[in-house]
C-alpha cells in the first residue's frame, strides 16, 4: 500500500517536490520519495543539485543526493535551508537582457506574478519576504527590506542586463526607496513601476496582535465567513480551510506565520515616511478607487513618463486581462526614456 498523502510542511518542501519532478519528468512526487527508485541517475542527479543550488540556494552536492535520496532527508542535511529560503527567486528567463525586478506585497510572497510571468516578454526575478519561513525574521522597517533587496540583487545581477525595478502595493514604497539617490547602497535601476502604492503618509502603528486580528477579520470579510473576533484562531483556521482560503499543501502553522508577516509588513508601512526625489523614469498605474492615495507620489518622481489609471478593485489590477501587455509597453517607454 502506497504511503497516504500529507500537506507539505513549508514552501521549501513544496519547492523541492516540484523541482523533483521537473527533473524526473514524473508527477505527485512526495517528500519521502526516492530519487533513484523514481528513475533518477548519475546525470540527472547532477542536473538536479545545479538547480537546488541556483534556484533554491541550497548548500547541497551531488554525494547528497546520492547518501540522502529523498526530499525528506535532503532537507535534513541542510536544516538552515528550511530557516532561510531565498529572497530573490528568478521566475521566468528569457533571451532577453532585460530584467524585471518585482517587489513583494503585503503578504511577502510574490505568487500574484503568476500572469505578468507567462505574457513577459523579458526575464523576471521575485522579492519576497526574508519572514516566511518564520515570521520573526521578517525586515521591520521599510528601509531595511530595500538594502537587503538591493544587496541581494548586487550578488547576482548580471551588470550588462537592462534592469527595470517593479512594486505593487507595499513593495511600491519599498522599490521607491530603493531608488532613492540619497540611499548609500542604491545603485541605478533603468526604470522604476509603481502599481497601485499606499498612502505616503506615516500612520500611527499598532501592536502585532493587533495587525494579526484585523488581518483575520480582513479575510472572514474576502471569503464570506463570519468575522466573529471572538472564535477562537483554530476554529477561524478550519472555516478559511473549508472555504478553501488555505491551499492544501499548506499546513496551519505555515498559514498563521503569513499572517503575521503581514502584519509585520503593515506596522513596516505604517511607520514610514516617504521623503525625498528619484530621478529615473517612473512609471505609475493606479486604480480608480485609489487614484487620490496616489497620486501624491507623482510630485517625488521627478522624471515621470505615464501614470494610467485602471477601473478595477485594488485586488485585482495585477490579474487584469490587458496589464502584462501594459507592464511590457511600459518597459520598452522607460528604456527609451533611460537611452
Amino acid at each position: 500500500m502506497s504511503a497516504p498523502k500529507r500537506r507539505h510542511r513549508n514552501l521549501m518542501e513544496l519547492q523541492l517536490c516540484q523541482l523533483w519532478q521537473e527533473v524526473l519528468s514524473t508527477d505527485d512526487i512526495m517528500p519521502w520519495d526516492d530519487f533513484f527508485e523514481l528513475g533518477g541517475d548519475s546525470i540527472l542527479a547532477l542536473q538536479l543539485t545545479h538547480r537546488m543550488q541556483s534556484e533554491l540556494s541550497l548548500k547541497i552536492t551531488i554525494v547528497d543526493i546520492f547518501e540522502a535520496p529523498t526530499v525528506e532527508l535532503i532537507l535534513q542535511r541542510d536544516p538552515e535551508s528550511v530557516q532561510h529560503q531565498p529572497v530573490l527567486v528568478d521566475m521566468k528567463s528569457t533571451a532577453s537582457n532585460i530584467r524585471l525586478y518585482f517587489v513583494h506585497a503585503s503578504s511577502g510572497e510574490i505568487l500574484f506574478l503568476k500572469d505578468v510571468c507567462s505574457a513577459s516578454r523579458f526575464n523576471v526575478s521575485g522579492l519576497r519576504s526574508a519572514g516566511l519561513s518564520n515570521a520573526e525574521n521578517a525586515d521591520k522597517k521599510i528601509t531595511s527590506m530595500a538594502n537587503r533587496y538591493l544587496s541581494e540583487i548586487g550578488t547576482r545581477r548580471d551588470k550588462s542586463e537592462i534592469s527595470i525595478l517593479v512594486g505593487y502595493s507595499l513593495g511600491a514604497a519599498v522599490a521607491y526607496q530603493m531608488t532613492l539617490s540619497s540611499n548609500p547602497l542604491a545603485r541605478r535601476f533603468d526604470g522604476l513601476i509603481l502599481i497601485d502604492p499606499p498612502s505616503r503618509g506615516v500612520k500611527a502603528p499598532h501592536q502585532l496582535d493587533a495587525y494579526v486580528a484585523e488581518r483575520f477579520l480582513e479575510l472572514s470579510k474576502l471569503y464570506d465567513l463570519n468575522p466573529n473576533r471572538e472564535l477562537e484562531r483554530s476554529a477561524l483556521i478550519e472555516d478559511f480551510r473549508a472555504a478553501r482560503a488555505i491551499p492544501d499543501f499548506t499546513s496551519n502553522e505555515a498559514f498563521i506565520n503569513a499572517q503575521y508577516v503581514w502584519a509585520y509588513n503593515m506596522m513596516a508601512l505604517d511607520s514610514y515616511s516617504a521623503g525625498g526625489e528619484v530621478d529615473i523614469p517612473s512609471v505609475v498605474f493606479a486604480t480608480l478607487e485609489n487614484r487620490p492615495i496616489v497620486e501624491p507620489w507623482l510630485k517625488v518622481l521627478s522624471n515621470l513618463r505615464g501614470f494610467e489609471t485602471f477601473s478595477c478593485d485594488h485586488f485585482d489590477v495585477m490579474r487584469k486581462d490587458n496589464f502584462p501587455t501594459r507592464i511590457n509597453w511600459s518597459v520598452h517607454q522607460l528604456i527609451s526614456a533611460s537611452a
